[in-house]
């Protein structure tokens, strides 16, 4: 029996959706399987399954590995959010070496269409070392955008 390409395609993808789930929950500090399928209520061989792309969780468990995770759920099954930044991200983050829990979150972050400066990503790691939603840390961003362009304006730069 000859696989068909979306056999393959969706078996890369279930691959690559585990590794982001596996990476997602040792970034939150959970190591043990057992504490991780609790607070995402399924069974340990749920995890298992899916982590080793033998299987999928429905939307309901992706939500729940996202809350549980503290990333988006667009993270989980696409990767980095927004690859219209992916230079100036990989610049600052070669310079500030954040810990893979906030390189998963800040690389979550819905920021498509925008084009966060460097002096973003400090604000947005701040945001995420105080524990702040993704919508303050957004704000955030928006606030420096307005400042930026303020200052360049003032200094007629």
């Amino acid at each position: 029996m000859s696989v068909r390409r979306d056999d393959e395609e969706t078996d890369r993808f279930k691959r690559e959706l585990g590794a982001r789930i596996r990476e997602a929950r040792e970034a939150a500090g959970l190591d043990v399987i057992a504490e991780f399928a609790r607070r995402v209520d399924v069974d340990r061989s749920a995890i298992t399954r899916w982590e080793t792309g033998q299987g999928c969780p429905d939307a309901v468990n992706l939500r729940a590995i996202a809350r549980a995770t503290n990333v988006s759920a667009q993270w989980l099954l696409e990767g980095f959010a927004a690859p219209s930044w992916r230079e100036t991200y990989d610049r600052w983050v070669a310079t500030a070496n954040p810990p893979a829990a906030a390189r998963i979150w800040l690389e979550s972050l819905p920021l498509e269409g925008y084009a966060p400066s460097e002096d973003f990503y400090d604000l947005a790691f701040l945001a995420f070392k105080r524990n702040l939603s993704v919508a303050r840390t957004l704000q955030m961003g928006e606030e420096n955008r307005d400042y930026d362009r303020e200052r360049r304006r003032v200094s007629g730069a």
